[in-house]
């Protein structure tokens, strides 16, 4: 049997890092956990100052993912991952071609913004699971 192929899209930028490691953690806990079974890729700023020390596989982009429509989608269609994670990051056509080649979509978001763009009648039948990480006394409930 072919391995599992996990592909993480955290928005990244040269001024943060929460969402990397987030989704660096939850590659690496995965890992772990299932061994040979996984191939595990990043696609990174290649200007944020971990881009170059990342331990999986990572393709680096000019700009954070979600201002490079056509490379993600490009590389998307190219690795035919099972399982997009989108850490705050992604367009709508990023999500797209996940799902054209099959892959189940995983949205994170962390605050009322992020929150509400997963939330969008564009995105919301392209996404299988959306996590919201954030304490419930931090952000506001959803309302009618």
């Amino acid at each position: 049997m072919s391995n599992k192929r996990l592909l993480f899209i955290p928005v990244s930028s040269p001024e943060g890092i929460g969402e990397y490691m987030r989704s660096l953690l939850l590659a690496q806990s995965l890992k772990a956990e299932l061994t040979d079974s996984l191939d595990i890729h990043f696609i990174l700023n290649k200007h944020t100052s971990y881009a170059k020390d990342c331990p999986f596989e990572a393709t680096l982009l000019e700009h954070s993912a979600t201002k490079e429509l056509d490379s993600v989608c490009d590389f998307i269609e190219q690795f035919k991952p099972d399982v997009v994670v989108f850490d705050c990051a992604g367009r709508a056509g990023h999500m797209k071609a996940a799902k054209k080649v099959g892959a189940k979509v995983i949205f994170i978001s962390q605050h009322a913004k992020k929150r509400a763009k997963g939330l969008k009648l564009n995105r919301i039948n392209l996404i299988d699971t959306h996590w919201v990480v954030q304490s419930d006394y931090c952000i506001e409930p959803l309302t009618w």
